[in-house]
């Protein structure tokens, strides 16, 4: 949850004094993330998930910021997942990330153009994973061949976009944080979170040079997710575009006395929480359940 937050606003995730839950409808409802100016940019925006997205106000999150979501009670509810979730579609936490995929790609042409489709996968989460069977027959089941797993689901899937729309659209694929499963990685083994922009639009020329070797926080993604579609953005709340300018770790400050300042309370972070303070008309699009009914038939085979 902190990491999408902080992906999509360059803000962390702190309740302010008072706050007492994840399940305030208004989640930061105040505070301006990448999908608010999307939506002001006309696009259509949709989140897709095989969990429960109230959990830990991830759905009240996304909703506050223009984005539908499409999750396993949205899905249930529509009739193209079984109720309660069949054995062969389950995964560890929810429905498997393969099923998923085959959702994303059904959705893909139901979409208004401009949009953006955000696809939340989870077969590699602590603390065990989970391989597919059935789409990963091939792969061993076991926390590691989680990983292999789903980058093959992955790169089909950036397949598929591509087959469809060629270098038109831009392709993100971001991680949410490190492995939390102890004992797994070799001690003492300098480990980073992947993330890779595909058919980026940038606005500012780049080369391997500039881009080798960067120190680069999640706050930084917010501003390069803009950028990456055309939409110049040099800064965006605590996120610094790195194709424009030093980020925050790459400054004067480190790591230990940026954590320690975003620590400290915050008057104008605290407002993030205010209701209906946005000045501006936002756009929530309204995905219908017959955009998804095609898939009835698939998920019943």
């Amino acid at each position: 949850m902190a990491g999408t937050i902080a992906h999509l606003c360059g803000i962390p995730l702190t309740m302010p004094i008072g706050g007492n839950s994840f399940s305030n409808k208004y989640f930061l409802d105040s505070a301006l993330c990448v999908s608010d100016v999307l939506a002001n940019h006309g696009y259509t925006q949709a989140y897709l998930s095989g969990l429960d997205s109230s959990f830990a106000g991830m759905k009240y999150f996304l909703q506050s910021h223009a984005i539908s979501v499409l999750d396993l009670p949205y899905f249930q509810q529509a009739g193209a997942i079984p109720s309660p979730l069949p054995q062969e579609l389950q995964g560890f936490w929810g429905l498997k990330d393969s099923r998923l995929f085959a959702l994303a790609r059904d959705m893909l042409p139901t979409l208004k153009e401009p949009f953006a489709l955000y696809v939340s996968t989870i077969d590699t989460h602590h603390p065990d994973g989970f391989v597919d069977p059935h789409a990963c027959a091939s792969v061993r089941s076991d926390y590691q061949g989680s990983f292999t797993c789903t980058d093959m689901l992955i790169a089909e899937f950036i397949d598929y976009v591509q087959s469809l729309y060629g270098d038109s659209v831009s392709i993100v694929v971001l991680g949410d944080h490190l492995s939390m499963k102890t004992g797994f990685f070799p001690p003492n083994v300098s480990r980073y979170v992947f993330d890779l922009f595909i058919n980026p639009k940038f606005t500012a020329p780049y080369t391997l040079e500039s881009t080798k070797s960067r120190t680069l926080s999640h706050f930084d993604i917010a501003p390069l997710l803009l950028d990456s579609v055309g939409i110049r953005t040099e800064a965006f709340g605590l996120g610094r575009n790195p194709l424009y300018k030093p980020t925050l770790l790459e400054s004067t400050f480190s790591q230990e006395e940026l954590n320690a300042l975003i620590a400290q309370k915050s008057r104008m972070y605290d407002s993030f929480w205010d209701i209906g303070q946005k000045s501006y008309n936002l756009i929530k699009p309204k995905l219908e359940p017959s955009l998804i009914n095609q898939t009835k038939t698939k998920e019943r085979q």
